[in-house]
């Protein structure tokens, strides 16, 4: 039986019979974040204006962050409702939904999102409530889709 990190299946490959070198024996457990996200101690920015500007080098900008903002609502509407699932059910599809979410944010500069999403992301593989985030993902959500409307586009 594999583990979160897709090991411990044969693969089809033939048995060995020397033992693995000790560092590619893999662990027991799944490994966990070794420290969580902790909340800003300053507002953290809705966009990320250096991720903004790499992308506009390969996409339509605008295209790409409105289109996010079309889809976004619905992983952030997952994400928070996973998150009032019980504890077995919260950790895997809540821990997915994050993923998903915070990886997306990153990828268009949604600084503030991503990192909401990455703390709901960790606590919930960690087993904890996440609950109480999710105003502030939702309220990063709202000030990415306002920001997205009221910029400038050159």
């Amino acid at each position: 039986m594999g583990n979160c990190l897709g090991g411990g299946g044969a693969g089809g490959a033939a048995a060995s019979t020397h033992p693995p070198p000790p560092a590619a024996v893999a662990p027991a457990v799944a490994p966990t974040l070794q420290t969580p996200p902790l909340p800003p101690d300053r507002p953290l920015p809705t966009f990320d204006e250096e991720r903004l500007r790499e992308l506009s080098t390969v996409v339509d900008l605008r295209d790409t962050l409105l289109g996010f903002i079309k889809h976004g609502r619905g992983l952030v509407d997952e994400v928070a409702g996973s998150c009032t699932e019980s504890a077995e059910d919260c950790t895997s599809r809540t821990a997915k939904a994050a993923h998903a979410l915070k990886g997306a944010a990153k990828t268009i500069g949604a600084s503030r999102l991503a990192h909401y999403a990455e703390i709901i992301e960790w606590k919930a593989k960690q087993g904890e409530t996440c609950g109480s985030y999710v105003p502030d993902l939702s309220a990063a959500y709202e000030d990415l889709a306002t920001g997205v409307s009221q910029r400038t586009w050159s």
